[in-house]
């Protein structure tokens, strides 16, 4: 009789135990967030917001950004530069680090095509605690970040693909999405991110001058003037050359 009341015990106490450990197991990360827990308070939108700040700064003891102007017609630099010999200037066969010099590299655009197709529902649901002012701020951070990607890839490219919502991992959607648009309509889908942006943003957000704020975005506007003018100009010339 005691050796079946010591096994019952034991058979008791191990049940209770995996029971214990499987609760213990099943937990959400704790060194990580999820999908599932994020984006719902206006903390989760700044943090992610500003670890997508990608600027231009000058640091170290040399020319830093000055040097950017070498071998233009602002200033010559103690090199001869390739670009300038026939033949040289060539595309890299391959880059070091995609993420940062790969002109063709779609990750921010794809994380802020995540975020606001993301929050932007949930905002407008009331389901995101916080003050309405900064998480419209943070939001338009993100259009604002969008938009300054499709800058450079208008820079660099001309026509680009316009994409605005996040892809699976797919051949076929892949390959549809990837086609280029006309320069005009990319120049059209900048604008429009940052008219939307000017809207969200204000000039008095928590973090001061080390965000971004209104006042940054109408010098970007302003400064994409010239892209308006070409807007115009290519509407203009693509209407001509389709009848559209």
């Amino acid at each position: 009789m005691k050796k079946i009341i010591k096994y019952l015990f034991l058979l008791t106490g191990g049940s209770f135990i995996l029971t214990s450990c499987n609760d213990f197991l099943d937990r959400e990360p704790l060194d990580s967030v999820t999908p599932d827990n994020f984006f719902f308070t206006e903390n989760d939108l700044a943090a992610y917001a500003v670890k997508h700040y990608n600027f231009t700064t000058h640091e170290g003891f040399n020319a830093g950004i000055w040097k950017n102007d070498n071998a233009t017609d602002n200033q010559a630099a103690t090199n001869y530069d390739k670009k300038w010999i026939p033949g040289q200037w060539k595309v890299p066969e391959a880059y070091d680090n995609p993420a940062s010099n790969d002109p063709w590299h779609f990750a921010a655009i794809r994380e802020a095509n995540y975020f606001i197709e993301t929050v932007v529902p949930r905002f407008e649901k009331g389901e995101i605690e916080g003050s309405e002012v900064n998480i419209k701020h943070y939001i338009g951070e993100m259009y604002f970040l969008r938009a300054k990607n499709y800058l450079s890839k208008l820079e660099t490219f001309g026509d680009f693909p316009i994409i605005k919502n996040t892809l699976p991992d797919e051949n076929e959607p892949l390959t549809q999405a990837s086609k280029r648009e006309p320069r005009h309509k990319v120049a059209r889908f900048i604008l429009e991110d940052l008219d939307q942006t000017i809207g969200l943003l204000t000039n008095n957000i928590s973090g001061g001058k080390n965000r971004i704020t209104k006042k940054c975005c109408l010098v970007i506007e302003i400064q994409s003037s010239p892209v308006r003018s070409l807007l115009a100009d290519l509407s203009q010339r693509y209407r001509l050359s389709t009848g559209w």
